[in-house]
């Protein structure tokens, strides 16, 4: 319906969701505008591959994805660690104690090296044209200071869900706001170091200082799939 490329269940197992896989890729797009992902994880030893693998596999391929452990106590870090190896995009930085995401997450905006940040959790997959479509849009709208595309919330079954709003399940995505990194970092800085509801807050304080004719919700269909 929105023209996506398709998805496929490589082998179904116990956890359906950890085959989530992309049917075709798509052709890799070159470019000099970077994306940073933020990824900031606690305790994901089983999850955390298949975000990463998500990323990897994006069209938009000129990316960093800033990996922030929040003092996990499993083997998160190993599992990471593996994957870094393989793709130098990926960078590992942790913070001294466990914050919550929205400190680990500035820890990775510290350290971000893209004309654009965006976030991915730690626990969630995404469809491969995610950053395309976003960044795209950022390029060809250069009045626009951010944007969020859409999601739906699967339990590891692959049933959709989504609390007392049964049947609407494709909205907007908090999490993956994309913005412009200079200019956001330059008039509101870093989020609020808080440990839930942080990212409705930092929407809020964009639209505020830049205007909500600023922001886009973009229209995208499911580009992620959050666990429930």
């Amino acid at each position: 319906f929105y023209n996506l490329l398709p998805i496929e269940i490589k082998a179904p197992g116990e956890k359906v969701y950890d085959q989530l896989s992309m049917k075709d890729h798509g052709s890799p797009i070159e470019s000099e505008v970077k994306v940073s992902v933020i990824m900031p994880v606690f305790n994901r030893e089983d999850d955390v591959g298949v975000a990463i693998k998500s990323l990897q596999k994006q069209t938009w391929t000129n990316i960093e994805i800033l990996i922030v452990d929040d003092c996990s106590t499993d083997n998160t870090l190993s599992v990471v660690k593996e994957y870094m190896k393989k793709d130098q995009r990926i960078k590992l930085f942790s913070t001294t104690q466990n914050s919550g995401p929205y400190v680990a997450r500035n820890i990775g905006l510290k350290n971000a090296t893209g004309k654009y940040v965006t976030v991915n959790d730690g626990d969630d997959w995404s469809h491969s044209q995610k950053l395309e479509i976003q960044a795209k849009h950022l390029i060809n709208n250069p009045t626009i200071i951010a944007n969020t595309s859409e999601h739906a919330r699967v339990t590891e079954e692959l049933h959709f869900y989504r609390r007392n709003m049964p049947g609407r399940y494709i909205f907007s995505n908090m999490s993956s706001l994309m913005f412009r990194r200079d200019e956001v970092l330059r008039k509101i800085g870093y989020w609020d170091s808080v440990r839930f509801a942080g990212d409705g807050e930092y929407v809020r304080r964009i639209k505020k200082a830049f205007g909500e004719s600023k922001f886009c919700n973009l229209k995208t269909g499911p580009v992620s799939f959050p666990r429930q």
